[in-house]
């Protein structure tokens, strides 16, 4: 059978809900292929994972990043209970069980590569041990960019260079950080050659002698990748540790490094993640090494104490104080002539004083009302609104009326007792 042509009455091109579920589809597919590639991509260290995959070392500790490190590199400025203290704190005390037999013990901190915070992260470590302590000497090994004595604010005239030289004992180069307790010896002026001061026997001799002084030397030295200093310093002490930017250091780097001390015979004590995300991925580093990054542990601050304070209002409206014209002023020229200092004022009846008194009612504040605070013994103290009229005649009545409590956040608050809203109170002055 054929039927006659109908008109379709919907479009058939384009079709808005069909595209619009395609797009999404597309879009949500193409998004997980570019996050999948760029995962794959990334060769930087993120996780523990990443570590123990390149190194045969444990992860020390972890710090997180801060926008205010630039203006206060060191822990000393910072709280006590400050996340990055408390950071440090956790990497002082793994770095104590690293030979835990050992009567001394010298510690290299370098990097990778320059930029990834090794010269604050062992200045604040000293500083950590030295504020729980310990005997700790700070030793600027970094002869070619050396950053201890700007940063601790000391001065780096004389240090590491002059003693190797012999102009100077290590005892009268060695300097003091009051903030923090901490003995400090600087690079000293930069030689043409460090690489050959670092091994020389001046060198291990200067090791030897601070070992039997302090219990703990931290030497801030050059990055493995560019240089060898850090290698031969590890080779002379327990070992080095590497800081590691998070999600910036490669594994490529990381690997280099390690494969420059295992040349020297230098051991690797560990790896410690500077500059970790707040919000980072669930499997990384970033979760926050013990308490602090986001979620802090510091102590409450105490609730303030809680005065109470009575409002004291009149019970009953005042008659309202007639106005006056002021008086001739005497002694002045124009007094006999009967010129007053200003002119008269007229007052307006007031309206008040001629209706009757509701007791009902209750008046508010007048601001013209003064103000009294009144202290009795066993009472708390209270505020008091007197009308200066009836103070004037020798006597103030008030009724209380309600009775609230207002924040006090220093002092014990008064013993006193409770006064119902229906007391009434009457002084009279002498």
């Amino acid at each position: 059978m054929v039927g006659p042509p109908t008109l379709p009455t919907d479009p058939i091109s384009p079709n808005p809900l069909r595209n619009l579920l395609l797009g999404g589809i597309l879009g949500l597919l193409l998004g997980l292929a570019i996050a999948v590639i760029r995962e794959l991509l990334d060769t930087s260290v993120k996780t523990v994972e990443d570590v123990e995959a390149i190194v045969d070392a444990p992860v020390l500790g972890g710090i997180a990043f801060d926008a205010n490190t630039t203006r206060t590199p060191l822990v000393s400025s910072l709280s006590s209970h400050a996340p990055r203290v408390e950071a440090f704190r956790v990497l002082r005390t793994n770095l104590q069980f690293v030979d835990i037999d050992a009567g001394s013990k010298v510690f290299v901190v370098t990097s990778s590569v320059p930029g990834e915070g090794k010269s604050t992260t062992a200045t604040n470590v000293a500083i950590a041990m030295a504020q729980a302590g310990q005997e700790v000497l700070l030793m600027d090994g970094d002869l070619r960019r050396p950053q201890v004595a700007h940063m601790l604010g000391v001065e780096n005239v004389v240090g590491v260079t002059t003693v190797l030289l012999g102009k100077i004992d290590v005892e009268d180069a060695i300097q003091s950080h009051h903030a923090s307790g901490l003995n400090v010896l600087a690079a000293g002026a930069i030689p043409p050659n460090p690489s050959e001061l670092l091994q020389s026997n001046a060198m291990a001799e200067l090791l030897s002698r601070l070992r039997q002084t302090y219990d703990t030397i931290i030497i801030d030295s050059p990055p493995l990748l560019p240089v060898t200093d850090a290698a031969l310093l590890a080779q002379q002490t327990d070992g080095a540790v590497v800081v590691t930017w998070h999600g910036k250091t490669s594994r490529e780097q990381l690997a280099g490094a390690a494969q420059r001390l295992a040349a020297v015979d230098a051991r690797l004590l560990g790896v410690v993640f500077n500059r970790i995300p707040a919000k980072s991925r669930g499997d990384g580093y970033g979760y926050g090494y013990g308490y602090g990054y986001g979620y802090g542990y510091a102590p409450e601050a105490p609730a303030p104490k809680r005065k109470r304070v009575r409002s004291w209002k009149g019970r009953a409206l005042r008659p309202a104080i007639p106005a006056t014209a002021p008086e001739p002023v005497s002694g002045h020229p124009n007094a006999a002539s009967g010129v007053t200092a200003a002119p008269p004022v007229t007052a307006e009846p007031s309206r008040r004083a001629a209706e009757p008194v509701r007791p009902a009612e209750t008046p508010s504040y007048d601001e013209s009302f003064a103000t009294r605070f009144e202290r009795e013994p066993g009472e708390d103290s209270t505020i008091s609104r007197v009308d200066p009229y009836e103070e004037s005649n020798g006597r103030s009545s008030g009724h209380l009326l309600d009775e609230f409590l207002v924040e006090e956040p220093d002092g014990d608050e008064p013993a006193g007792h409770r006064v119902s809203s229906e007391e009434e109170r009457t002084t009279r002055s002498t």
